[in-house]
């Protein structure tokens, strides 16, 4: 197990941030996504920090040498719609929890860039981005 899957691994069993709880899909909703400089480049070892607004709770993860981040961010079902905030490099974005509450086998998330000075959400690329993730 290389030490990027070792510390996913942690991650996902809640043991690497502020909740314990999110060893199951139905309890955490991952936002993964790349920071890049104006020309595209990945951009290593920036801060990126996700907020849930409604409790103000903040999981703080960087940037990998290509400019990937991935945070794992502890939610139930009664939380989706919750609303949160990325923040990286200096852009600052919000998005919404938004996944099937009934589906508690499949991963839920969202991507988010950082592009230059641009926040750009795609959640339909978020299952393809995290599976490459874990299979680096």
């Amino acid at each position: 197990m290389t030490a990027r899957a070792a510390i996913l691994l942690l991650g996902l069993l809640g043991l690497a941030g502020p909740a314990r709880a999110t060893h199951e899909p139905d309890h955490r909703f991952i936002v993964i996504g790349l920071v890049t400089d104006g020309g595209g480049r990945g951009l290593p070892d920036i801060p990126v920090v996700v907020t849930r607004l409604e409790t103000g709770l903040a999981y703080r993860t960087r940037t990998e040498r290509d400019g990937l981040y991935l945070a794992v961010i502890h939610l139930h079902d009664e939380d989706e719609g919750d609303r949160l905030t990325v923040s990286a490099n200096g852009v600052t974005a919000e998005i919404v929890a938004r996944f099937a509450m009934r589906d508690r086998r499949s991963e839920r998330g969202t991507r988010l860039d950082v592009r230059g000075r641009a926040a750009v959400e795609d959640r339909r690329a978020f299952a393809e981005t995290l599976r490459d993730y874990l299979a680096r």
